[in-house]
């Protein structure tokens, strides 16, 4: 129970790798089943994927992951960038833009420094 002196040379690999599978699973669960959807519930998935991000439960999905992540509510500022991030993801011509949003959000949020060491 003693932690190493030092970390481990793929140490970031690894934590980057858990976290990528963690948000794979939770977005496919989610969006497979919206009624027991965790965090990503009755996202506004239209048509080709595409994601309206000015619906409030966009902003509830990005409160709740900041929640589940940090225990304390998004900023402002988390919700403006996750937000943006979508407009970047679609104008790249991303596939399954809302899907890929919800995964590259949980993502970003997970790979924080405030997540990983506080």
């Amino acid at each position: 129970y003693e932690p190493l002196p030092e970390t481990g040379l793929s140490s970031p690999i690894a934590a980057d790798r858990v976290v990528l599978a963690a948000c794979v699973q939770r977005v496919d669960l989610d969006l497979a089943d919206p009624a027991g959807a965790v965090i990503f519930k009755d996202l506004p998935v239209a048509e080709g994927g595409k994601l309206n991000v000015t619906d409030p439960l966009v902003t509830q999905a990005i409160d709740t992951l900041a929640k589940r992540s940090f225990a304390r509510h998004a900023t402002s500022a988390e919700v403006t960038h996750i937000k943006g991030l979508y407009q970047d993801l679609e104008t790249a011509g991303a596939g399954e833009p809302a899907r890929t949003w919800a995964l590259m959000s949980c993502y970003a949020l997970l790979t924080t420094a405030e997540f990983l060491f506080y």
